[in-house]
């Protein structure tokens, strides 16, 4: 098959596979960012915040693949720039609402490194 005639199948999988594989991910990082703090009672806090990455990383992929891939150019530099592009700013959407999950968890939290945060938000960016 020759890329001028290249068509693109939507990605599909089922909803409880996207949620426990994204939710198992959370858990497991949540546990080693808490267990390297050394303050396991971080553990939900730190699952809640990797699952931004990993449920939301989801379904910007699947944005990028089943919308915006298929509109695009068959050109490998094309489709590159364009899934980098989509990443990025959905990684800007995906901070936004762990910063936003944070200051509602902490209304203390500042953002990871800065002073005067909680001492849950510091102890998760010294690690």
């Amino acid at each position: 098959m020759t890329s001028e005639n290249l068509t693109w199948r939507p990605v599909k999988e089922p909803f409880a596979t996207t949620l426990k594989r994204t939710g198992a991910i959370a858990l497991i990082v949540g546990a080693i960012l808490a267990w390297r703090s050394h303050d396991l009672r971080l553990w939900p806090i730190a699952s809640l915040m990797v699952f931004w990455p990993a449920f939301g990383g989801h379904w910007v992929e699947i944005v990028f693949l089943n919308y915006v891939r298929p509109r695009l150019p068959n050109a490998r530099a094309t489709q590159f720039v364009a899934r980098v592009a989509v990443w990025f700013a959905g990684g800007v959407v995906l901070l936004a609402g762990m910063v936003l999950t944070a200051k509602l968890l902490d209304s203390t939290a500042k953002p990871i490194g800065l002073p005067g945060g909680s001492a849950a938000s510091h102890s998760l960016a010294s690690s």
